[in-house]
Formats: C-alpha cells, sequence, structure tokens
C-alpha cells in the first residue's frame, strides 16, 4: 500500500465528535412536536445532514421529519415554522406545520418517552477513537490502562459473536499465555468499571460473559461508525442494482463522510486491527472511485475532482485516482493542470510503492500531450455494480 496522510488524533475526533453532536441536534424538532425518531431516520438525517450537495440532504431530511409529523400529527402539507438541519455549508430549513396552522399542546402529553431524547450510545472508530453515553464522552483516562481501551475496542469491532479468552490472549499477550491469563481478567475488570462509571447502572449490561467467552452487547439504539459506514456501501450497491442510480450516489456520498479516517488511526498499539483496517481502506477507496466515476461520466467534474483528491489525500498511490484527476482536468480545459497530474503520479508511485505508472496511466498522459480529449471514464467503473442514472 502507499503511503497515507494520517488525520491528527484531535482532527480525527473533532470530526467524528461534530457528526454525533450533529445528531444530538436533529433531537429538537423531534423533542419540541412530541416525536421520537425511529433509529434509522436519525441515522439517516445524520448522514444527509453532511452530503456535499446541500439540496440532496435538505429534500432527505424534509421527506424524514414530514413523514414522522404526518404519521403523528396527520400534517399533509408544510406551511408554518421551520427545523433547522446543520450541514457543512450552514443550516438546511425545512418547513412543517400543521393543518390550519395549528401548534402541539405544551404540557405532559407532548414530551417524548422518557430515554428517548438522547441517542444512548455511540462510539466512533474510523479515524479517531470516541466513546459517548448521551451527552457524556468518555475521556481518555477513563480505562486506567491502555491495554484496557484496547481490549474494548476488540471487542466492538467483534461484537457480532462471542470472543474467546484464548483469543484475547493470543491477540495481546501471545509472548507468554500462562502469565498474560491473569492479565486478561484484571483488564476485563478494568472494561467493566469504565463502562459502569460512563453510563452508570447500564454499562453493566454492555459486556457479557457467555459459554464462548465475552461479548459487547450494544443498546438497540446504539450508533457505530464503522457499521454505519458499511450499511451505506451495502445501501449504495443495492440501490444500484435497482435502477435507482441518484439513490445509490447518495448512499455513497454518506460512506464518504463517514470515513473520517483509517481504523483507530489515533491508536498507539492497534496491530490487531491491521487486517481489518485495511479492509475498511480498501471499501473507503472501491466507494469513492464509483462516486467519482459516475460523476465524471454525467460531466459534473468539479464534484468528481473533489472526490478524486479525496482518494488521493488518504493514498496517494492510487493509481485510478489519478488518471480520473487527469481526465477531468483535460475536459474542463486545464491541460497544464492534467499533465503535472502524470508528473505527480509518477513521483508519488515511486516513492510509495516503488513502482511506475501503468500502460493505461502513460497512454493517457501521451494523449492529452497531443492536445487530444481523452475518453471518459464509462459509468460504472470501477465497483461491483454499475451505478444505473435516473436520468
Amino acid at each position: 500500500m502507499g503511503s497515507k496522510v494520517p488525520a491528527q488524533p484531535h482532527e480525527a475526533k473533532d470530526r467524528c465528535g461534530g457528526r454525533f453532536e450533529c445528531l444530538n441536534r436533529l433531537w429538537a424538532p423531534g423533542d419540541a412536536w412530541a416525536i421520537s425518531l425511529p433509529t434509522h431516520t436519525l441515522r439517516a438525517l445524520v448522514e444527509a445532514a453532511h452530503l456535499h450537495d446541500p439540496a440532496v440532504a435538505q429534500l432527505f431530511a424534509g421527506l424524514a421529519l414530514r413523514r414522522e409529523l404526518e404519521e403523528k400529527w396527520g400534517l399533509l402539507e408544510p406551511r408554518h415554522g421551520s427545523a433547522g438541519f446543520p450541514h457543512a455549508g450552514g443550516k438546511i430549513v425545512v418547513e412543517y406545520g400543521l393543518p390550519g396552522g395549528a401548534q402541539p399542546a405544551r404540557g405532559e402529553e407532548t414530551k417524548p418517552p422518557e430515554g428517548l431524547s438522547r441517542l444512548p450510545l455511540s462510539i466512533c472508530l474510523l479515524g479517531g477513537f470516541r466513546l459517548a453515553w448521551g451527552e457524556a464522552v468518555a475521556a481518555d483516562d477513563l480505562w486506567g490502562r491502555p491495554q484496557a481501551l484496547a481490549v474494548f475496542q476488540f471487542l466492538v469491532l467483534h461484537r457480532d459473536r462471542a470472543v474467546s479468552p484464548d483469543e484475547l490472549v493470543d491477540s495481546f499477550w501471545p509472548e507468554a499465555r500462562s502469565v498474560h491469563e491473569t492479565s486478561l481478567y484484571t483488564t476485563l475488570s478494568r472494561v467493566r468499571r469504565a463502562l459502569r462509571r460512563l453510563a452508570g447502572p447500564a454499562g453493566s449490561r454492555l459486556l457479557v460473559k457467555t459459554h464462548g467467552g465475552y461479548r459487547f452487547v450494544p443498546p438497540p439504539a446504539a450508533l457505530i461508525d464503522v457499521e454505519a459506514f458499511l450499511a451505506a456501501i451495502r445501501a449504495a450497491g443495492a440501490a444500484s442494482s435497482a435502477g435507482r442510480g441518484d439513490v445509490a450516489l447518495a448512499r455513497l456520498e454518506q460512506a464518504l463522510v463517514l470515513y473520517a479516517g483509517d481504523l483507530l488511526a489515533d491508536a498507539p498499539h492497534s496491530d490487531w486491527c491491521a487486517p481489518t483496517r485495511e479492509t475498511l481502506r480498501r471499501e473507503f477507496t472501491g466507494a469513492a472511485l464509483r462516486l467519482a466515476v459516475v460523476r465524471e461520466s454525467r460531466g459534473e467534474f468539479p464534484r468528481a475532482i473533489e472526490v478524486y483528491r479525496h482518494v488521493l489525500h488518504r493514498d496517494s498511490s492510487v493509481e485510478e485516482a489519478h488518471q480520473g484527476l487527469m481526465r477531468c482536468y483535460a475536459a474542463t480545459g486545464q491541460r497544464g493542470l492534467a499533465l503535472r497530474q502524470y508528473q505527480d503520479c509518477v513521483s508519488r508511485l515511486r516513492v510509495d510503492v516503488d513502482a511506475a505508472p501503468g500502460a493505461e496511466t502513460t497512454a493517457l498522459y501521451h494523449t492529452i500531450n497531443l492536445g487530444r480529449l481523452p475518453d471518459l471514464a464509462p459509468p460504472g467503473e470501477p465497483g461491483e455494480a454499475p451505478l444505473s442514472s435516473e436520468h
């Protein structure tokens, strides 16, 4: 793999913290109108609110909120008032109202059920680690020892199954099993104590012992960024297969926003997650290239350029991204930039992976150098399935 530009730990935490802060802010309209927004709606809103295209985000958020308002209040048309949804460029305003301009009554009956006014658990693993229970954010010294935090992160990543004591010892204390079995139980005690300090009695239910070992069991409404990232990619594939190209693009946009950086990029000793980190990095690169190629094929060159650059920011040796930039620059009359991008590709590949550009990249360079416009990338490449356009 080529070299990546690592995010600084404080920057990664700021990004993932911003996503969860945005999620909490989205509760306000629901609280005001006595609506308990479902978890899937909240996830969709927090992701849509960060889309690069504010118009898409506004439509997405507006439809989701209106659906909940209609179900509770019988709203037919949006007429009165507004609810603010934050996004990267400022605030999205979604109109809402009741038939005849009526307002919801204030009082006990308008309050959402107890426990639903804030997301119970949110975990950020991409780019930097962040754990929050409601509004309480876990401090760095909560765990007592770095090993306790690492074991907790391991259990979160493998939350779909019980992890045996042997697997934990092999992962964290492989050099002296007999000695470090005691260290494991001490570390698990620190994890339990940390979760209780953060979440109170509910923290005791997050880590359970089963016949097969130990398992992290998050509450149903938990938001885990790795899970949301992979779900967005799966949703993009499903939408593409169904011929809903614009929906697939929106899901890929969400995936890119959720990928704040490599898995546990701020963890000092995280060799144990290297295979998963590499898998997630490949998922990100594939999703980003799919998105950029479709934007390019539609003639949306500024947006395609943005995504190609984003890919190279993460991994400067991705040759397909260099090719994409060369094509987009040439198509927009920036021949000099296109030729310079090839030179940058040559130097990056030499430094990062000790290789030279492939024949396709070199042929593209010669085409542009001769003053000819290269063919644009066909839609749907690269990726597992083509993104068919709805236009």
